[in-house]
């Protein structure tokens, strides 16, 4: 028996290397073969959290400068739901680039081994349209090393905040006035909604929220609750204190937190 079940997997393997060397192989040998890589990919890749309706939640938040901000959105939309308990971690001035200044990969396990809340929230990219350094070598943003450092960091504090029994979500950035960081935070949006799929957690794309009916940027615009409101600052990146309310609102709507 042990014999059969390995010839199989050598059959198998023979398959799915002739197709893709080129060896004449049937068609139909090679669509099994193909389903067997599908098959064997699948398996790699995690399966995406369940979202729990809930009554009460404790939320940690990581991030940087929009993490504070949505921090505070989500304490303003505390104060009226006492089920509902929110701590900060998120730093100004920190990301997942310089590392110099802030490691975000080293803070993210202290703090999921001392915070127990049940919702980690990771929040980061505002900062990060810059070069990356290691090993006093500079990885020019978007460049195929800027690209693996990054995924690696993203993946380290993603794995660094998950547990059994924890949900975990990745707020990506919101759409900006500034042109020449638009095309970035996409780029970065694309990146972390990949990874959150990869890492089994769930990515909550925060962009069109603050756009208006033509997927433009706005400075106002009407919040969850239909008020029309100034929601970002004068430097077309972060939020007005209406517009980080909104933001808390939005997000935890998105996470099935009872308001």
């Amino acid at each position: 028996m042990m014999n059969m079940i390995t010839d199989m997997k050598f059959l198998n393997f023979f398959k799915i290397t002739a197709c893709l060397v080129g060896i004449g192989v049937a068609t139909s040998a090679c669509a099994a073969g193909s389903s067997v890589l599908k098959i064997e990919e699948e398996k790699k890749v995690p399966k995406i959290q369940t979202i729990k309706k809930r009554d009460t939640a404790s939320v940690a938040i990581l991030g940087d400068s929009l993490a504070v901000g949505l921090y505070i959105g989500l304490t303003h939309l505390a104060r009226k739901n006492e089920k509902l308990k929110v701590q900060k971690y998120s730093r100004v001035n920190t990301g997942l680039v310089r590392y110099d200044r802030y490691d975000w990969s080293k803070a993210a396990k202290k703090i999921s081994q001392t915070d127990d809340s049940n919702i980690y929230i990771l929040m980061f990219g505002a900062n990060d349209l810059q070069s990356i350094r290691e090993n006093s070598k500079a990885y020019h943003f978007q460049s195929k090393g800027w690209v693996k450092h990054y995924n690696e960091r993203i993946d380290e504090i993603t794995n660094a905040v998950k547990k059994p029994g924890r949900e975990v979500f990745w707020v990506g950035l919101p759409i900006v006035g500034k042109s020449n960081f638009a095309d970035g935070y996409q780029y970065l949006n694309d990146m972390f909604r990949a990874r959150a799929k990869l890492n089994g957690i769930t990515y909550i794309d925060s962009w069109d929220w603050f756009a208006n009916s033509n997927g433009k940027f706005q400075m106002s615009g009407e919040t969850a609750d239909g008020k029309k409101r100034l929601l970002r600052a004068k430097d077309k990146v972060h939020f007005t204190p209406a517009g980080y309310a909104d933001l808390g609102v939005r997000v935890a709507k998105e996470m099935q937190i009872s308001n």
